[in-house]
Order: structure tokens, then C-alpha cells, then sequence
């Protein structure tokens, strides 16, 4: 269930590993939608100031609106199903793929469900991955299945970068289907230097920011004291534990050990 990390060594060197199920999936599924909100292709907040300060009035195209569109969500879990309410929010069609017991889910919830793999991708114009990384799931997302995309739509994945299969995206970015991705997922993290091939400068229709999950002020509480002056001091483990934190967690919900 936790194939990044070897719960095993931990326990060996008395590190408690625990599961984060407040803080890091609620700035999980709020980056997903943040991302997902792409097609706007609203400029930075700075770029319209510095046009502003320039003597420019709304100097950057807004773009396309959501409302209307079809929001395509991969996997009805509790992320996926909380992405899908924002969609709906935003006045989206909501369409869903996954097993069959979230598929179950979903209907539940109103939602249509695809008649497909394929007819998922070929029907999004948002595309949102909520899946997690198994065995059974790592490279699910084929170069084919990029390829039936629109030619106008956007691929979000916050989730694990392995679920797509490798170099698919960069050829089909390239390609021109989808159009654009939004992702803050790497093989491997951290991203320095610019070295991944999405993260170069050229990579048309990427919008790739660094991954954020469990960097909230929330989670920052429970590994750092927050000083006056905003800056952190880091917690003693024993400090962390009392509050309901370990070594390696993302917030203060993380009070299910994984280890004893």
C-alpha cells in the first residue's frame, strides 16, 4: 500500500511511520483542483501586477471557462470523490472511471460513470488522476490512452508519476494530445536542476509546479513550532508524538501508526 517507503527498515530503526488522513489529503485533492483549474490559463497574480505597474490593463488572455466541460476522474476514492464535487461546483460534467466498487460509489453520488477505459480519456476535457501506486497500477496510463485524448485537453496528475507509463506523456505532450498536463509528480523527487525531461524549458503545455502535499501551515504545526517572526523550530520526536505527528508525517491528522 506504501511501496515509496520501507515500513520494515523503519520499525528496525525506531521510526514510526504513520498515515496522514487530514491535513495531506486535504492539500492533496485542493492542488488537484487548484491544477485542474488549468484551461483557464489565468497569468500569476505578479505577472498582472507587473502589467499594471507597466500601464497594461488586463494584459493576458483569461482563457477557457470550466463550466460545461467534462471533468474525467480516474479512481473514486476519497480524493477523487472530493475533486469531483469541486468540478460539479465549477459547473462541470462529471464522469468517472476506476473499479467497480467505486464505480458503485460514484453512481451513488450522482455522477455519470464511462463505458470505458478508453472512453474516459477520450471524452474528458479535464483529465484527473486519483489512483494509487500498485503493482497493478503502475504505467495503467498508456501512450494509446493519451493518444484518444482531445487535442484541447488537460491531463492532472497529483497523485504518483509512476501510473503513467514511461516517456508517455513527454511523446504525447509533443504530440499534441492532450493538450496540456498539470502535474507535481516525479519517478524521482526532488526535482534539481531542471533534469526531468517535463521540467526543461520547451516542454509544451506543461504546467509543472514542485509537490506541496503536506507542506501546509497545518502540517508544519506538528513537525516545527511556528515563531512569531515565521519562522520554524524543529520539533523533538517526543514533541511530534504528544501532538499527534512522527517523523515523516504530513500533518496533524497523522495519528495511525503504520508501525508499532
Amino acid at each position: 500500500m506504501y511501496p515509496h517507503i520501507d515500513v520494515d527498515a523503519c520499525t528496525r530503526r525506531g521510526v514510526i511511520v504513520s498515515a496522514s488522513h487530514d491535513a495531506g489529503p486535504a492539500l492533496l485533492r485542493d492542488r488537484g483542483a487548484d491544477l485542474g483549474a488549468d484551461p483557464r490559463r489565468v497569468p500569476p497574480h505578479s505577472q498582472e501586477v507587473a502589467a499594471l505597474r507597466a500601464g497594461k490593463w488586463q494584459a493576458y488572455p483569461i482563457g477557457i471557462g470550466l463550466r460545461g466541460k467534462t471533468l474525467g476522474i480516474y479512481g473514486y476514492g476519497k480524493i477523487g470523490g472530493v475533486v469531483a464535487g469541486y468540478g460539479r461546483a465549477f459547473g462541470m460534467n462529471v464522469l468517472v472511471w476506476g473499479r467497480e466498487t467505486t464505480l458503485a460509489k460514484a453512481r451513488a453520488d450522482g455522477h455519470a460513470v464511462a463505458e470505458s477505459k478508453g472512453g474516459l480519456f477520450e471524452e474528458s476535457d479535464v483529465l484527473s488522476l486519483h489512483l494509487r501506486l500498485i503493482d497493478a497500477t503502475r504505467g495503467l496510463v498508456t501512450a494509446a490512452d493519451l493518444a484518444r485524448m482531445k487535442p484541447t485537453a488537460l491531463l492532472v496528475n497529483t497523485s504518483r508519476a509512476g501510473l503513467v507509463a514511461p516517456g508517455a506523456l513527454e511523446a504525447a505532450l509533443r504530440a499534441g494530445r492532450p493538450a496540456m498536463a498539470a502535474v507535481d509528480v516525479f519517478e524521482e523527487e526532488p526535482v534539481l536542476g531542471a533534469r526531468h525531461p517535463l521540467r526543461r524549458d520547451g516542454q509544451r503545455g506543461l504546467h509543472a509546479p514542485p509537490r506541496l502535499r503536506g507542506a501546509g501551515r497545518a502540517g508544519a504545526h506538528v513537525q516545527h513550532d511556528l515563531r512569531p517572526d515565521g519562522r520554524l523550530r524543529r520539533r523533538r520526536a517526543d514533541e511530534r508524538r504528544e501532538s499527534g505527528g512522527a517523523r515523516g508525517t504530513a500533518g496533524p491528522g497523522a495519528r495511525r501508526p503504520l508501525n508499532p
